[in-house]
């Protein structure tokens, strides 16, 4: 009995949806409540935009030495974290341009390179223009 209670709660609590209401506050400002205050009106909250991103081109593989070249011990990269703009930070950009900085650990090795993809489409840099 207590099983069926505990799956009727968990399903009831997750389909709640709370509305939504605008009004104008005393202090003569926008303001929104999961109540209905006097002169409010329903609004509909429209759904969460999101992005698909698109599929990362395939590169034509790691650059193989030959048999003249040194070996070069390869230690494998632990963490690679964007730094800016913050994650779920809000985004205020200078004429649409956004500068995205990162750090690599271990560092870059000789012969690696990072390369961006935005909408699909190799960047030069860092920097994003036309944000």
């Amino acid at each position: 009995m207590k099983l069926i209670l505990i799956f009727l709660s968990l399903f009831v609590t997750s389909y709640v949806q709370a509305d939504v209401y605008k009004y104008i506050n005393k202090q003569g400002k926008t303001a929104y409540s999961d109540k209905p205050i006097q002169g409010s009106e329903k609004i509909v909250v429209p759904p969460v935009m999101t992005y698909q991103a698109p599929a990362i081109p395939k590169t034509n593989g790691p650059v193989v030495a030959d048999e003249k070249t040194p070996k070069i011990e390869r230690v494998p990269y632990q963490i690679l974290e964007i730094i800016s703009p913050v994650a779920e930070g809000t985004v205020r950009s200078n004429q649409g341009i956004v500068k995205v900085s990162y750090t690599l650990t271990p560092s870059l090795q000789k012969g690696d390179e990072l390369v961006l993809f935005v909408d699909g489409k190799e960047q030069l840099g860092l920097t994003l223009a036309g944000v």
